[in-house]
């Protein structure tokens, strides 16, 4: 067992699943790890080198599940909830086209609801 009464040969993917509340498909699976100030996660990645890399669960989710995540795309929240990291609710899509999606939402810093 190592400092945080985890088994040491816990694998990554499994250090990523404990911490999420996993339900039924149809609803969000919540991150209840590490948090940033925009109240997105935060998840510490290993490499085989020991270097350690901080990734957005809802990332590191679509890429467990979908695959590589291609250049110049994002992963977006079709719940609109930022600590949601269920693969079904999530999908790719264009900077532009998240931001567009937000303000058609009025989920913009600084615009009213």
């Amino acid at each position: 067992m190592n400092r945080g009464g985890r088994p040491k040969n816990m694998t990554t993917q499994e250090r990523f699943w404990e911490k999420v509340a996993r339900g039924p498909v149809t609803e969000c699976w919540l991150w209840r790890g590490g948090r940033n100030s925009d109240g997105y996660g935060r998840f510490a990645v290993t490499s085989t080198r020991a270097t350690v890399r901080l990734v957005l669960p809802h990332r590191y989710a679509w890429e467990l599940r979908w695959g590589a995540i291609p250049p110049g795309l994002h992963v977006l929240h079709a719940c609109d909830t930022p600590t949601c990291v269920n693969p079904e609710h999530l999908m790719l899509g264009t900077h532009r086209a998240n931001i567009a999606d937000a303000a058609r939402k009025g989920r913009l810093r600084g615009q009213a609801a």
